[in-house]
C-alpha cells in the first residue's frame, strides 16, 4: 500500500484561472458602481468646491473601497501559492491540503458520502472563499467546524471525521473519488494500518 493514489489536484494555475473568470464577472458588476461613484462626486465638486477640503475623506474612502474589492483576490493568489490543493493517500495515510498539509490515518477515520447541503460550508474563518470555490478552516452548517475544500460543489460530499476534526469535500467527480477513496480505506483496514 506504497502506491501514491490522487483523488483530487487542483494547481494554484487552475485556481488562478478560476479565480480570474469570476474576477471578469465581479469587475463587470463592480465598474458600474466605481463609475457612478466618480460621476456624484465630480458633479458634487462642481457644485460645490468645499468638496475639496474633505479630499482627504473621499480619497480615504476610495481607499477602504478598492482594498475590500480586491482584498478577495489577493489572499487568492498568496495562499495558492503553494503550488496546489487537493487530497491523496498514500501509506495509508490521507493528506488533505488546503491552507496547510492534515495528515489523517486512513484506517482511524470514518468516510462517509453525505449531502452537500447538510454539511455545506456557511462561513470561511481562515482560507479563500469565492463563489464556487472555498477551502480552509470554515464553519459548517449546523455550526460545527471544519476544513473545506470546496470546488464547484456537486450534490454529494464526501465527509471525514478523525478525532474532533471534520473535513468536507465537494469537487465535480466526487462519486468516484469516494468510491476510489473507500477502496484504499478498504485495503489499509486488511492490511492493518
Amino acid at each position: 500500500m506504497n502506491k501514491k493514489e490522487i483523488f483530487f489536484i487542483l494547481s494554484s494555475l487552475d485556481v488562478g484561472k478560476y479565480m480570474y473568470t469570476n474576477a471578469k464577472v465581479l469587475l463587470f458588476a463592480i465598474i458600474p458602481m466605481i463609475v457612478i461613484a466618480v460621476i456624484v462626486f465630480v458633479t458634487g465638486l462642481l457644485q460645490s468646491p468645499a468638496l475639496l477640503h474633505n479630499l482627504e475623506a473621499v480619497v480615504t474612502f476610495f481607499a477602504i473601497f478598492a482594498f475590500i474589492v480586491i482584498f478577495p483576490f489577493i489572499t487568492v493568489y498568496i495562499s495558492s501559492g503553494h503550488r496546489y490543493i487537493g487530497y491523496w493517500a498514500e501509506d495509508c495515510t490521507l493528506y488533505v491540503r488546503t491552507m496547510g498539509t492534515l495528515k489523517i490515518p486512513l484506517d482511524k477515520a470514518e468516510v462517509r458520502l453525505v449531502p452537500y447541503e447538510e454539511y455545506k460550508p456557511v462561513l470561511r474563518t481562515w482560507g479563500v472563499g469565492v463563489p464556487g470555490m472555498v477551502y480552509g478552516k470554515v464553519i459548517l452548517r449546523g455550526g460545527r467546524k471544519g476544513i473545506a475544500l470546496v470546488f464547484r460543489p456537486q450534490k454529494d460530499a464526501i465527509l471525514i471525521t478523525y478525532q474532533n476534526m471534520t473535513i468536507v469535500i465537494s469537487h465535480p467527480g466526487i462519486r468516484e473519488s469516494y468510491e476510489k477513496l473507500l477502496r484504499y480505506q478498504e485495503a489499509c483496514i486488511r492490511r492493518g494500518g
